[in-house]
């Protein structure tokens, strides 16, 4: 726990410690939503439905200019449900981006998330990463925070490399849980080989250590390394794609204790790592696939995993007061290393559908549905069968204030 606040606290401290002198801009939104739930307490058998109400107002700071850009905010909410009691409480969500390019061919991105909630919502599923597995009573708290830091250097009029850094910090707090802390390193070269296309090459090392609290599960040491090739293009001025894989060599180190004794095991395997996306633009409308294939922290049930993704996104602005957004995904996680002859496995069907109406220029109101469907294999630790398809949906009405310029 203390980890992932140090690093939300250290991001915004750097944020703040690069702030330029000249003009900020100070935001600040408040919604209101109304909505219900089929399983609010995320059980096999005898799911209990309730409604809720949510209050969660949005604090942001930003600025741009040629050398220093951010842009940080904080998101508080609070829920309260009308028949089920002892769960109501407070989420709490953040975000750091910073770039800053010193020389004209110098650039230092700096990108930081935290969040410390008890229940997934769409901008958990939609901005990436890992997806916790919905276990029964899941109003226990989860903390993530993610830290990445890159240096881009143009070394030509064509050629560019990059190095980056990247740290994550997942914390339960489920008695049985599995918590894991992951280490990367990335370099990669890119060549512009036409206006339109971009060829380049990349390698990565990374760490991951997941520290289980069960009797029955082992502590693990995860080594990856990764090299892979990438291409990106453009196929028409309006439709842009990028392809990236290659081959991933993992040794996983596994730590069994029992009374008295003490089993170690050391495994390799080779797999692969990938990324396909696939972007399409009109003038009012914007649809996007991608996949990706990589390593990922075990979403507190399992250990290291590998972390297949597709993802559907697609947005329609119909007029200058109606706009709509559809989102779909696709999650399926599986252990690297298998333990006492089980390999935890999940696969999770995530929709988002949200239809958005702006009354004036300050205040709009949106309707959301969303599901989550999991099913969890039969060799699972933690399995007690599938928790079937979590209904939600709610009203929300939002009202942002004018910025205060400083």
């Amino acid at each position: 726990m203390f980890r992932a606040q140090f690093c939300a606290l250290l991001g915004i401290g750097l944020m703040l410690a690069a702030a330029s002198t000249q003009a900020r801009e100070l935001g600040l939104s408040v919604d209101t939503r109304i909505g219900g739930d089929n399983n609010v307490f995320r059980t096999t058998g005898g799911k209990k439905s309730d409604g809720f109400w949510e209050l969660s107002p949005t604090v942001s700071l930003r600025t741009r200019n040629q050398k220093l850009n951010y842009d940080f905010n904080y998101t508080p909410t609070y829920s309260t449900y009308f028949k089920s009691s002892g769960i109501d409480g407070f989420d709490h969500r953040g975000q750091g981006i910073l770039s800053w390019r010193p020389t004209p061919v110098d650039t230092i991105d700096f990108n930081a998330n935290y969040r410390n909630v008890r229940l997934i919502r769409e901008v958990d599923v939609t901005g990436g990463g890992a997806t916790p597995v919905i276990e029964e009573s899941d109003r226990e708290r989860y903390q993530v925070a993610n830290v990445r830091l890159s240096y881009d250097r143009a070394l030509t009029a064509r050629w560019s490399t990059q190095l980056a850094a990247t740290f994550d910090d997942y914390d339960y707090s489920r008695s049985d849980s599995i918590d894991s802390r992951g280490y990367s390193v990335e370099l990669r070269t890119q060549y512009a080989w036409k206006p339109i296309t971009v060829l380049g090459l990349a390698s990565s090392y990374r760490r991951r250590d997941s520290d289980s609290s069960a009797a029955s599960r082992p502590d693990e040491e995860t080594n990856i390394v990764n090299i892979s090739a990438f291409i990106q293009h453009s196929v028409t001025p309006t439709i842009n794609a990028v392809v990236q894989a290659g081959p991933s060599f993992i040794d996983t180190k596994q730590k069994f204790s029992v009374p008295f004794t003490m089993f170690d095991s050391d495994d390799q395997s080779t797999s692969y790592f990938a990324l396909a996306r696939v972007e399409k633009r009109w003038q009012k409308s914007k649809v996007s696939a991608a996949y990706t294939r990589s390593e990922s922290a075990g979403g507190g049930s399992s250990s290291a995993s590998i972390l297949d993704d597709i993802r559907l996104d697609g947005n329609h602005r119909f007029d200058r007061r109606w706009s709509v957004r559809i989102s779909a995904a696709w999650v399926h996680r599986k252990e690297i290393a298998e333990t006492a002859g089980r390999r935890e496995e999940t696969t999770q069907y995530l929709g988002y559908f949200t239809l958005t109406r702006r009354l004036t220029r300050q205040l709009s109101i949106s309707g959301q549905y969303s599901f989550l469907h999991q099913d969890q294999n039969e060799t699972s630790f933690t399995s007690q069968g599938s928790i079937g398809t979590i209904h939600t949906g709610y009203v929300s009405l939002r009202y942002t204030f004018d910025p205060v310029v400083f």
